[in-house]
């Protein structure tokens, strides 16, 4: 994606305790504190050892012992760490601090690694230890969980809930005689003949646990995700950060900027779970890729819908499940720092979405129908597969040669078969109703190696004997077979049975929209054969393989239905920031898409009106300009249409217009600036206690902040980014297209046909979009919320001056109606013992 540009825009390091040594790692400006260096010593184990034995740190040890209330006396601790120095567990890959090697042995991090070859006297002390302090990492991860544990073909990932600090360790389920870490973005393997040490433990991620120097004070990591061992944290201020060691400088860091027009990445309101994936072939000129991912998770290729192999190049993408399971945002590296970009769930929306993972490029999803049935679905889906990345060439009908279906194609030399389908149902795990097993909710999906069905599904159940693991699965495979685990898998599920795939509670919810009142204009003049227009079963966010309906009634009393295509349109320049929820609402931004006409029914084709109007338009990919909202759809074709094969490859058309209009949209609109202000952190729960009233009040004004900065950012966000895309479009793609058609460059370089075919209709859309946003102003509910912000928190400072005002003692039932009118934006509440000087107002 970054060729786009190019062609349009020209851990907390370890701090020492009393008597012992400071550490320090060259992560970061902020962490470069040396005290006593070690790197001058010979053997730092035997340094750190030598000041143990000989009775330097015994004061030290004792003091630990005592906190950690252990039954170990100080002989037999030091002899516990005695074997871990000699052995050089606490040494390997990296070398530790002292008080660093304490805390992971007393939270039995070394534990295995010290019981290989010792003795049962050495054994028994370990015991101690451990039951005296349980480790809270698991022994190995099997299933995704989207907030702690992660696992890739090299590793197994772990947020410690304890010091919010990333922890991993190599995956030898894979490749049991194996050891790896992973350093700066470089892969290190260590043989069997050497000291493997705690390289088979849980160690700090790339020795620090996470981007430390990056976060702001009152900041921690609170999720992770990892493939193809990219990592990306999550943190409690919802923002997001990057460690991708396919970047070729090195060492790798962490980032907080991404995207095209790097930005920070926030995770949009009300997220309900998240996923990362990557899918990627290896081209050492781009990316670093087999240089540290295990092959399991190099994707390599795709298949096209003639079957053709298509290369790869490198898509990380990160998913979005919003908190009604109907909608899945996303982005990736390619686009701008946002999840402005979305799909449906399966059924076109109407399909509950109550657990997602995704890897390779492919969502797997579990939930319910339509008719409450319990199901699950899989599909392959990314920006680039799925035709949005400009630089790529998608037609409707592609003709590959033997030659061609037998090797695997440059993606952008490739003549894409377009669409791919939408979602696919995945057989059930359950085939006998006499079957007393269940399944869940938590489940999983894993790169095994190349191709679009090198694929495994995983789901977390108990088979009929009660016994708890998962079902599993190769993606195309019709059976399911159970792995019985150790691990615990089935906390905060959601369990179901044979009889939930068989039937539930049929629901009216219908996510897709009728537009019954539509009009077309071609060359400017109404067409009089036709007597009216809908769009139906249509929603801006479904893709081109999932098609709505253009209805079309003929004077002469027929009526013919059209397949209408659209897919997301691609800038480089971002929407409002952290408003993605109202795009396509009526007070919100407009979905700009690129759209294609197909007549796919015979009779429709054979009709001599259909024909007429719509047969120059039928199998374009990507022809028309969209504009869509909740209210009304605009369709546009200008006239021109380039093919991108040869030069000057252009095909003239009639010029054509549709509109089509809802009336009761505005009745429809999602209250978003409500919703976020009512966010239940934000509420005033328990008046008792002032410590958290504090809290509750310095959200609410840090809310008010990004409210206000909002609102005077938005009429010059809308016309700065009109003024770019008009740029582009009038200024600096006409230049490019003449170019390549004078030189013959598309020959050579085909995507820079494509971009002069597809570019010069996004940015129009957008600059068009743009420029309304920035007529329509700011929302009248953004400027509602900010008042009710505004005097919550008057309110709530009023209420915490009032020390003659004690809640506590005041009679239950005014306590109820206290608590309850902090639960309404609407209410304002006088009680007795505050009369007037309060008025809560939540």
């Amino acid at each position: 994606m970054k060729l786009i540009v190019l062609a349009l825009i020209t851990p907390l390091l370890f701090l020492s305790g009393s008597g012992g040594i400071t550490q320090s790692f060259a992560c970061s400006s902020t962490y470069q504190k040396l005290g006593h260096d070690y790197q001058k010593e010979s053997n730092y184990a035997d340094y750190i050892a030598g000041k143990i034995t000989s009775g330097t740190d015994d004061a030290f040890l004792e003091q630990k012992i005592k906190e950690q209330q252990l039954t170990l006396s100080l002989a037999e601790l030091k002899q516990i760490l005695h074997s871990g120095f000699s052995r050089e567990i606490f040494c390997k890959p990296w070398p530790l601090h002292r008080d660093e090697i304490l805390r992971q042995l007393f939270a039995g991090h070394f534990t295995n690694a010290l019981r290989k070859g010792a003795n049962p006297k050495l054994s028994q002390l370990l015991h101690k230890i451990k039951h005296s302090w349980p480790s809270p990492f698991p022994h190995k991860i099997s299933l995704r969980d989207g907030k702690s544990k992660e696992f890739t073909n090299n590793f197994y990932y772990y947020l410690n809930p304890h010091d919010h600090l990333i922890y991993v360790k190599p995956n030898y389920e894979i490749e049991p005689s194996e050891h790896k870490y992973l350093q700066g973005g470089e892969l290190h393997k260590l043989s069997d003949k050497e000291s493997l040490g705690n390289t088979a433990e849980w160690n700090l991620f790339d020795r620090v646990g996470g981007p430390l120097s990056l976060l702001d004070a009152d900041e921690f990591i609170a999720e992770i995700a990892a493939a193809s061992d990219i990592v990306i944290a999550k943190t409690n201020k919802d923002r997001y950060y990057f460690y991708q060691p396919t970047y070729a400088e090195l060492p790798s860091k962490w980032r907080r900027e991404e995207g095209v027009l790097a930005g920070e990445l926030f995770a949009p309101f009300g997220q309900k779970s998240w996923s990362l994936n990557t899918a990627c072939a290896v081209r050492k000129e781009y990316r670093r890729t087999s240089e540290f991912m295990h092959p399991r998770d190099i994707v390599e290729y795709y298949t096209d819908g003639a079957g053709q192999k298509i290369a790869l190049g490198f898509c990380a993408t990160l998913f979005s499940l919003d908190k009604d399971g109907h909608t899945l945002s996303y982005w990736d590296t390619g686009l701008p720092a946002n999840f402005s970009r979305f799909i449906l769930s399966p059924q076109k929306g109407d399909f509950t979405i109550d657990g997602f993972s995704s890897a390779g490029s492919t969502l797997f999803v579990t939930g319910t129908d339509r008719e409450g049935k319990r199901k699950m679905f899989t599909r392959l889906f990314d920006y680039d597969v799925y035709g949005g990345n400009p630089t790529l060439q998608n037609y409707y009908e592609v003709n590959p040669t033997k030659e061609q279906l037998a090797s695997i194609q440059n993606m952008h030399l490739a003549h894409r078969k377009f669409p791919l389908p939408g979602w696919s149902e995945v057989s059930p795990i359950f085939k006998d109703h006499k079957s007393s097993a269940s399944a869940s909710n938590k489940i999983t999906i894993i790169t095994t190696g190349q191709g679009d069905d090198a694929r495994e599904l995983r789901v977390a159940g108990r088979n009929s004997k009660g016994e708890e693991g998962y079902y599993h699965k190769a993606l195309k495979d019709t059976h399911w077979r159970f792995h019985k685990s150790k691990e615990s898998l089935l906390s905060n599920s959601n369990p179901y049975t044979y009889q939930d795939q068989q039937q539930g509670a049929p629901s009216a919810f219908r996510y897709c929209k009728d537009y019954p009142s539509g009009k077309i204009e071609i060359k400017g003049k109404e067409v009089p054969e036709i007597s009216s227009l809908e769009l139906l079963d249509y929603h801006y966010f479904l893709t081109a393989g999932e098609p709505g309906v253009l209805r079309v009634k003929l004077r002469d009393g027929k009526s013919f239905d059209l397949e209408f295509h659209t897919l997301d349109a691609w800038t480089p320049f971002a929407q409002k920031k952290r408003c993605e929820q109202l795009i396509g609402q009526v007070e919100g931004e407009p979905k700009a898409l690129m759209g294609t006409l197909v007549i796919a029914d015979a009779a429709a084709a054979a009709n001599p009106t259909i024909k007429k109007y719509f047969g120059p338009y039928n199998k374009l990919t990507n022809a028309l300009q969209v504009i869509a909202d909740d209210h009304e759809v605009k369709v546009k074709m200008d006239g021109v249409y380039r093919n991108s094969i040869n030069s000057g490859d252009y095909l003239a058309l009639p010029p054509m217009k549709m509109r089509f209009i809802r009336d009761n949209s505005h009745d429809e609109a999602t209250p978003f600036f409500q919703e976020l202000i009512t966010q239940e952190e934000l509420l005033l729960k328990n008046t008792r206690d002032q410590e958290k009233l504090q809290l509750v009040i310095k959200k609410n004004q840090a809310l008010l902040q990004r409210l206000r900065d909002l609102q005077a950012s938005i009429p010059l966000d809308g016309l700065s980014k009109a003024i770019a895309n008009k740029i582009v479009d009038a200024i600096l793609l006409p230049p490019i297209n003449g170019i390549t058609d004078i030189t013959g460059i598309t020959e050579s370089v085909p995507f820079m046909g494509s971009i002069s075919k597809i570019t010069p209709k996004l940015f129009a859309s957008y600059a068009s979009i743009n420029f309304q946003n920035f007529k329509k102003g700011v929302p009248q509910s953004l400027k509602d919320a900010i008042q009710t912000l505004e005097k919550r928190i008057k309110n709530y400072e009023v209420f915490t001056k009032q020390k003659q005002c004690k809640p506590a003692m005041l009679p239950e039932n005014q306590l109820k109606q206290l608590s309850d009118s902090m639960s309404s934006l609407a209410q304002t509440a006088s009680k007795e013992a505050c009369s007037n000087s309060i008025g809560l107002l939540e």
